[in-house]
């Protein structure tokens, strides 16, 4: 547990002066991680003309480096020396009690001996922009008000530069991209692990997502998939309200949530739903006319079991030149069961019904999908684009607890070679 209050500056002391060697005592690991954290609290970093001028050479410094990515991107792993405890506590007087504190911080902010920072830094429009464990610590701007100023901003960027410095130095020497190959951390590394392999370690999360779904269940979902040849013969010629709250209505059920069987369906949808029907609620219960021109409001009256971005379950009624069907999502790990029995429910009562991501559910159900590693620095979320192929939609960082079975069963991506 961090001990340091983020919005509350952190200790240690910060280089004055610019070094050839990223490791040298101006800057510890402890003292960078802490304002990293409190800088993720207090907003980017704004650049005075000092800084500008600095982040101005910093990038001039990295362009001898191959591009990586878009807007002239340099991106590449620098080792901090954590230093000792002494140099982070400063001629701070603490008692004994406060001494502890201090260092269990100390500890949580560099555990090991040395710790590792991505530098990223990018160019658009002439103005650069610093970033750090992937979260943007500072950019040149002309004009931004002076409360936004962190003072000890033009230390942080100054170690930056003797960094760059030598990591331009250790590449032309063709040292760099070994040492790291052969030292960075798998936590920091970017890994993907089959379901089955990531269920065997950590079993208590196999029986949080599947619950009670049986194998049974498994096995017809993915039939189905592949045997819904017929599909297009199993349409309605129209739809209304009514046939898609007798939809819904089955779907709360299959869902087992709280009144399926007992509210009115706009109690069931204002309980459960996303709230937003946007006029859902007030067509004609048997209109045609008023449910077609209604469909192609693009909000969320579709949203029947609520969540966020990425966890809700939607049921969208689609039209084709074929006629009406319906459509289940709900793709996300923690809803997956929820959207499949939503979708067989929905197939046994006679409803025209797609599952969308069939097959990415249906394989996450019986564990032949991949789980994605990302980097501890890294949110679980929405990182789709860091894997190739877009075939991984769920994310964990590697559990300390279990990270040698893990480290073992995953495949890890090679690392850019940087030149």
């Amino acid at each position: 547990m961090l001990l340091c209050v983020v919005n509350k500056a952190p200790r240690g002391r910060y280089c004055t002066h610019m070094t050839s060697d990223a490791d040298a005592p101006g800057l510890t690991a402890p003292e960078l991680a802490g304002w990293l954290e409190y800088i993720r609290g207090s907003g980017r970093g704004v650049g005075d003309p000092v800084v500008n001028d600095l982040l101005q050479r910093v990038f001039v410094c990295a362009q001898a480096l191959e591009e990586r990515g878009d807007d002239e991107a340099r991106v590449f792993w620098v080792e901090l020396d954590r230093g000792t405890f002494e140099e982070y506590v400063g001629e701070e007087d603490l008692d004994d009690a406060e001494r502890d504190e201090v260092r269990a911080e100390w500890e949580a902010y560099c555990p090991d001996p040395t710790a590792w920072f991505q530098i990223s830094l990018t160019r658009y429009r002439g103005s650069v922009s610093l970033g750090i464990n992937s979260h943007t610590v500072a950019y040149t701007a002309a004009d931004e008000p002076a409360a936004y100023r962190d003072p000890r901003l033009r230390e942080v960027v100054e170690w930056v530069l003797s960094a760059t410095q030598s990591v331009v130095e250790q590449v032309r020497a063709d040292w760099y991209n070994g040492y790291v190959a052969a030292n960075l951390p798998y936590r920091k590394r970017l890994g993907r692990i089959r379901r089955t392999d990531w269920w065997a370690i950590h079993p208590a999360e196999r029986q949080w997502h599947l619950r009670d779904f049986s194998a049974a269940e498994a096995d017809r979902l993915v039939r189905l998939g592949v045997q819904r040849h017929d599909f297009k013969r199993l349409r309605f010629a129209s739809m209304t309200f009514l046939q898609y709250m007798k939809a819904c209505r089955i779907a709360y059920r299959a869902a087992g949530v709280e009144g399926a069987d007992t509210y009115t369906f706009k109690e069931l949808y204002g309980r459960h739903a996303d709230g937003r029907h946007d006029g859902l609620l007030d067509l004609a219960p048997q209109s045609a006319e008023q449910f077609a021109e209604f469909r192609q409001y693009t909000g969320h009256p579709w949203e029947i079991l609520a969540g966020g971005n990425s966890t809700h379950v939607s049921l969208y009624p689609v039209h084709d030149d074929d006629g009406w069907y319906l459509t289940v999502a709900g793709s996300s790990a923690a809803r997956s069961v929820e959207a499949a029995r939503i979708y067989l429910a929905l197939v046994d009562a006679g409803f025209p019904v797609t599952l969308a991501d069939h097959a990415a559910v249906a394989n996450m159900l019986i564990g032949a999908d991949d789980i994605g590693i990302v980097p501890e620095d890294v949110p679980t979320a929405y990182c789709q684009t860091l894997f190739l192929g877009g075939d991984v939609n769920d994310f964990r960082h590697l559990d300390p607890d279990t990270a040698t079975a893990t480290i073992e069963r995953a495949y890890w991506y090679p690392l850019p070679v940087v030149r």
